[in-house]
Parts: C-alpha cells; structure tokens; sequence
C-alpha cells in the first residue's frame, strides 16, 4: 500500500515574498519561494524540519523535503502560475512516488506518509 498522499495545493500571495526580500525578490525568481519556505515552514504545516533542497531521486530532482514526525513534505515550487496546475500537480505526485521507491530501497522504516505539496504564488488585488 502507498503511503503518497493527495496533493495539497498552497498559495503564497506574490506581496508576501515581496515585503520578505524587498528588491532582492526580483532577482532570486523562484528561489525566493523556496527560501521563504525555509525560513517559514509553518506556511505548509506547523513544527516541519527541513531536510534538504533540490532532492535528487533517479533521474529527477524536487525542490525541497521536509519532515515531521514520520511523515516527509515533497515540495515543488511554481513562482508564476501561469502554468498549467493539473500537469504541476502530476509531477510533484511523481516525485512524490519516486521518493516512496527510493525509501523503500533504503529499507526506511520510520516514513508512514508522504505529502505532496505543490507551491503557487498569486497576485494580490487591490480593489
């Protein structure tokens, strides 16, 4: 039985990472998700430890892995989402799969789960 969840689909507000890194945002793309996300995990889940970035499993790679307990977050970040979410949600399902085999060949025995999350930014409105 897999122990992948579904996707869980966060959105961090475009402002948000603007008041965090000012000037700088623009010029770290979407890296400066990934490091907000360091420095603030609580935006996916309270109490996360973060594990690594750019995690290499086989022949891909996701953007960061944290963990709580004995459950592992796969994260993947869109800045723009302008692409499509359904073939992004896939993927990070993907990764989330590929990191389940690498476990499993490892013979870890602490994981009972495994959340992909798939991190989107949006455009604040002003009305």
């Amino acid at each position: 039985m897999s122990r992948v969840k579904d996707v869980l689909l966060l959105v961090i507000s475009e402002q948000t990472i603007k008041n965090k890194f000012g000037w700088l945002e623009g010029r770290m793309g979407q890296r400066a998700v990934s490091t907000f996300l360091i420095k603030h995990p609580e935006f996916i889940q309270s109490d996360l430890d973060f594990v690594g970035m750019e995690v290499d499993v086989g022949a891909m790679s996701f953007d960061l892995l944290f963990r709580k307990g004995k459950t592992y977050y796969v994260v993947e970040v869109t800045r723009f989402p302008g692409i499509d979410t359904k073939a992004r949600r896939r993927k990070v399902l993907l990764y989330a799969q590929q990191f389940e085999k690498y476990l499993i060949e490892k013979f870890e025995p602490e994981c009972e789960s495994i959340i992909p999350i798939l991190v989107t930014t949006s455009q604040d409105r002003t009305d």
